[in-house]
């Protein structure tokens, strides 16, 4: 696919997710980790309005119950950034730090979706590249028509004495 046809695609989707979600809470992935909130120490920031004011522009997206998971690339410093109100963690140390446990799931979740949206682009069964369902956790063949969702695993260590 040439650049500009990415590029149209890009716009298109940014105009989509800040027409439709603009209301919503979303944590938000910068390129170096997760956007939050300077004042509140909080991953959960208005969407449409923090995306405006820190220019960020937007990779991908998908819904997490009524939450708004985006990842995004910023032009902006670090310094300029703190000076907009906000900050940008690395999501380990976020998790690590983080005393908000509620916020933790819907994290790891984030973390493991983007990571899936990342690395799986093309079909297991023919080779065809694949596309993402605009707001939905799936992609889909163009070519076989073969549906991809992320395989979520929970675990839990339990000490035997």
């Amino acid at each position: 696919m040439p650049y500009h046809a990415t590029l149209n695609i890009m716009q298109a989707l940014e105009i989509c997710l800040l027409e439709q979600y603009a209301n919503y809470s979303a944590v938000l992935f910068a390129d170096e980790g997760i956007v939050v909130d300077a004042e509140t120490s909080s991953p959960l920031v208005p969407f449409a309005s923090t995306v405006k004011q820190l220019g960020l522009g937007l990779h991908s997206a998908y819904l997490d119950n009524s939450t708004l998971v985006v990842k995004c690339y910023n032009t902006l410093t670090a310094e300029q950034i703190r000076k907009q109100g906000f900050l940008i963690h690395s999501a380990k140390d976020f998790l690590y730090q983080s005393y908000q446990k509620p916020i933790q799931p819907l994290i790891l979740r984030a973390i493991h979706c983007l990571n899936w949206d990342t690395k799986l682009q093309y079909c297991s069964q023919c080779g065809a590249k694949i596309q993402k369902i605009l707001n939905k956790t799936e992609k889909k063949c163009v070519a076989c028509h073969l549906s991809f969702f992320p395989h979520f695993s929970p675990a839990i260590m339990v000490l035997i004495q």
